[in-house]
């Protein structure tokens, strides 16, 4: 019997390619069939794979993050903060993230500094509605400068959780009030308003959870050195990307918080990131 079927189809006059079932269409090799073609959407999980390519590169004198308004921030009981940071110098003391005001009460910081003995330590501030301000310190991590480092910090209730690179460098630190009460005011990255401090290095993946975040939590966010998708934490309220998906000047919030940062003084994205 003369046809013109190609090796591996039915038996039967059309142009199939190899594999196909028998319908007379031009389906590609391995789509299901169908009367009339479209494009694969089959992506993985049914979305785009995340990936990590910019981050912003602060000067140190003028360049910072203007987050605007965090009201969503009053009266938690819980919240964490999640930060990647390459630090040019660890010399001085800088702001990685902070809500700040000193025309108000009721704000939060949190900075490196230079330790007793040269070491790199985190300091994370509350300040009380009554002025009083509360600090915790860590003094046990030194900063390689010009490496990629991941912070987070954790409180629920009075007491404060630190961790470097998924470990911990303080735990259930008494930090006071047991709830983070304080006045709306303006979150900054790379900038601790009134007193400067910018930050100069590369900041990456900033977030804000109105959760404490477990141990095992931090450990997956940090990811072995490789920063990872946060879309899946039902508690992530604010999550800047740094670049990815974004358009200077604007950052975009990919939380639930809707607070979009602004680019000020600078309007590039940098290539470094975390691998």
């Amino acid at each position: 019997m003369a046809n013109t079927i190609y090796w591996g189809q039915a038996a039967v006059e059309n142009t199939n390619g190899f594999g196909k079932a028998p319908t007379n269409n031009t389906i590609d090799f391995g789509e299901v069939c169908a009367d009339s073609w479209s494009p694969e959407t089959n992506l993985v999980g049914g979305s785009a794979v995340f990936s990590n390519t910019k981050s912003i590169e602060l000067d140190g004198i003028d360049d910072y993050v203007d987050c605007g308004s965090t009201s969503y921030l009053q009266n938690l009981t819980e919240f964490s903060i999640s930060i990647w940071a390459k630090q040019s110098t660890a010399t001085s003391t800088q702001c990685l993230i902070g809500d700040w005001n000193f025309n108000t009460q009721g704000n939060i910081a949190l900075e490196t500094g230079t330790a007793s003995g040269g070491a790199t330590k985190l300091t994370f501030y509350i300040r009380e509605l009554n002025g009083t301000i509360r600090t915790t310190t860590t003094q046990n991590y030194v900063f390689t400068e010009n490496v990629w480092n991941h912070i987070a910090i954790t409180f629920n209730s009075g007491t404060l959780n630190i961790y470097v690179n998924g470990i911990a460098q303080g735990l259930n630190l008494p930090i006071l009030p047991s709830s983070l009460s304080h006045n709306d005011g303006t979150l900054d990255i790379g900038y601790f308003e009134g007193l400067g401090r910018n930050f100069l290095g590369n900041l990456d993946e900033v977030s804000v959870f109105n959760s404490e975040l477990s141990q095992s939590d931090v450990t997956a966010i940090y990811g072995g050195g490789v920063p990872t998708s946060l879309s899946s934490y039902s508690s992530l309220i604010s999550w800047w990307r740094c670049g990815d998906g974004d358009t200077s000047p604007i950052l975009s919030d990919n939380g639930s918080g809707g607070n979009d940062g602004t680019m000020t003084n600078f309007s590039t994205f940098s290539t470094d990131v975390p691998t």
